[in-house]
């Protein structure tokens, strides 16, 4: 059944985001932002996008890293894997509250996402990369 709200035949409207692991939380940047995703060829290839973000840094996690490149710095970054493209729908996004936007310290910290069936629900991160400062800024 479609709810009255919901053109019938037309999709719930989402937001495409690329996902990853950062500082043991699940972030992500909206798609649009992300330039080009590879596979990390060497260590200290570009610094982690812990240090973008704000986000303390921890010892170097097991498992997959890959070089994320940002559309608006051209500033590649390392993120831990895996590297996932997800469409979240708008009804699982949340602004975050004012008092927690004015203080947190995460950079470009936009708004959350809980996924997750009801008692296993999880939140993730969701990051504005366009005004991120890059390594040389």
């Amino acid at each position: 059944m479609t709810s009255p709200a919901q053109p019938e035949g037309s999709a719930a409207p989402c937001l495409d985001v690329v996902l990853f692991w950062a500082a043991g939380w699940r972030v992500g940047f909206e798609a649009r932002q992300v330039a080009a995703l590879d596979r990390l060829a060497g260590e200290g290839e570009c610094r982690p996008v812990e240090a973008l973000l704000g986000l303390p840094l921890g010892p170097a996690p097991s498992g997959e890293r890959s070089r994320l490149t940002l559309r608006a710095s051209r500033e590649a970054v390392t993120v831990a894997g895996p590297v996932e493209f997800a469409s979240l729908p708008a009804g699982d996004l949340r602004r975050l509250p004012p008092l927690v936007a004015a203080g947190t310290r995460l950079v470009g910290l936009r708004a959350l996402a809980v996924t997750g069936e009801a008692g296993s629900q999880r939140p993730i991160l969701l990051f504005d990369a366009t005004g991120l400062k890059s390594a040389g800024a």
